[in-house]
């Protein structure tokens, strides 16, 4: 085997894992959206931003899930909970 077919399969490898990642965080994602019923949103809260399929995801969810990183939580639980007019 050469260099090029064995960087062929871990970038196969990569993308098997990174799709199951996705799925796993839409289901996630679905559980959260379904916690906050059909009036009220729901907030994720994470260390790391969500890959791009997953937030589009997120974002599509009606009610929506609101993502929020961990070191901007204060931030934007303040900003949530009282919109400034």
């Amino acid at each position: 085997m050469n260099f090029a077919a064995i960087q062929r399969h871990f970038d196969v490898l990569l993308d098997e894992l990174n799709e199951k990642d996705i799925k796993l965080l839409r289901e996630d994602l679905l559980q959260v959206s379904e916690v906050g019923g059909l009036l009220g949103n729901a907030i994720a809260v994470r260390r790391e931003p969500l890959p791009r399929q997953a937030m589009e995801f997120a974002q599509s969810r009606r009610p929506s899930v609101e993502v929020i990183l961990k070191d901007k939580l204060e931030e934007r639980l303040r900003a949530l909970l009282c919109p400034r007019s």
